[in-house]
């Protein structure tokens, strides 16, 4: 009978906290107990309680929640650029490491990076009663103006370069161009080009930086002529290699995967071969990169640590304990079959 009324319930409107008292047989007061983990509450009633939520699909009401406890259990999300594949990957890490806890996400996506596209997005996770925030920030934006927007709210940033005492989590950029580009000078290669991301994003230039520091470590003079921007996507990789063919070259590091993909179409288009001719070395080991022709060298991103590391960090804010400071996550170059040591090196 009782499965029967369940069924009924659930056909003809959403469930309301009043339905699952009357179900359990106990008071909503109860429910509300049982629901905000109230520890007054007997374990049998508790059960059958709990027992009636599942089956009826009940969905408390964050707000009233927020009412009763003082807290939401929502985190909310500002993300930028998700459309490439790096911020795509965050906001899932994001999303999986608050499903881990139990942690409701709400989020918002900027069409731009400018202040006014961050006040409405901050505004309106404010709105929805959010405890905390972690904003996913590829571009430079003034830490200072980040604190005011987000107050009082705790939060913490994703993808920004290194700053002291702000709460940031990220990916150490700098230190992975650095690994590809000393594999091309551990093979031989002394005439490296470089086709970065866009130098507005923090993450290309500092790819950039670290292809010319390795250079410059390494004795090489890095030539202006052998650096070109892109703009993440496979067309601009292969709209940027073409304008580096004019220039002699035996390696090329390429800000991401997407790009080396359209580097190497238009380096067979020109008559090159990979590795043979030109080796190239990628960022991010996308899940195709290893199907690239041929298999690409890459530098691989430890996205569910940067997930799991922000949502801690925040955390631990909202419990008023100290984080320790983030060491940047160190990312992993991956070697597959389109680097090879130059002729006669």
């Amino acid at each position: 009978m009782l499965a029967l009324t369940v069924i009924r319930m659930r056909l003809s409107k959403a469930s309301t906290i009043n339905d699952v008292a009357r179900l359990s047989g106990v008071s909503h007061q109860t429910v509300s107990r049982v629901i905000n983990e109230h520890p007054n509450v007997a374990p049998k009633t508790r059960k059958r309680v709990l027992e009636v939520i599942q089956e009826l699909g009940y969905q408390p009401n964050r707000a009233a929640r927020h009412l009763v406890t003082g807290k939401s259990n929502t985190v909310g999300l500002v993300s930028y650029g998700t459309s490439h594949y790096g911020p795509a990957r965050m906001v899932n890490s994001i999303d999986s490491a608050l499903r881990d806890r139990d942690i409701g996400l709400v989020s918002t996506h900027l069409r731009e990076m400018t202040l006014s596209e961050l006040e409405h997005s901050v505004s309106y996770l404010k709105s929805q009663l959010v405890e905390g925030l972690i904003l996913i920030s590829p571009l430079d934006i003034d830490v200072e103006i980040i604190r005011k927007l987000c107050q009082p709210l705790p939060f913490v940033t994703l993808d920004v370069a290194a700053r002291k005492n702000f709460p940031s989590i990220a990916i150490d950029q700098y230190s992975g161009a650095r690994k590809a580009t000393e594999h091309l000078l551990e093979l031989g290669h002394r005439s490296i080009a470089h086709i970065s991301g866009p130098l507005h994003w923090t993450d290309a230039k500092l790819r950039q930086q670290g292809w010319q520091d390795s250079l410059s470590d390494a004795k090489l003079q890095p030539d202006n002529k052998l650096k070109i921007e892109g703009d993440w996507t496979s067309e601009g990789g292969y709209a940027a290699c073409k304008k580096l063919l004019s220039s002699s070259f035996s390696a090329l590091f390429v800000g991401n995967d997407q790009m080396a993909l359209g580097a190497i179409h238009a380096l067979h288009e020109h008559g090159l071969s990979v590795p043979e001719d030109i080796s190239i070395v990628g960022f991010d080991d996308i899940p195709e990169a290893a199907f690239f022709y041929p298999p690409l060298t890459t530098v691989q991103q430890n996205f569910t640590d940067l997930g799991k590391q922000s949502v801690s960090f925040l955390l631990d804010l909202l419990a008023n304990n100290q984080p320790e400071d983030q060491t940047p996550i160190n990312p992993k170059l991956i070697v597959r079959e389109s680097t090879k040591r130059i002729k006669d090196a």
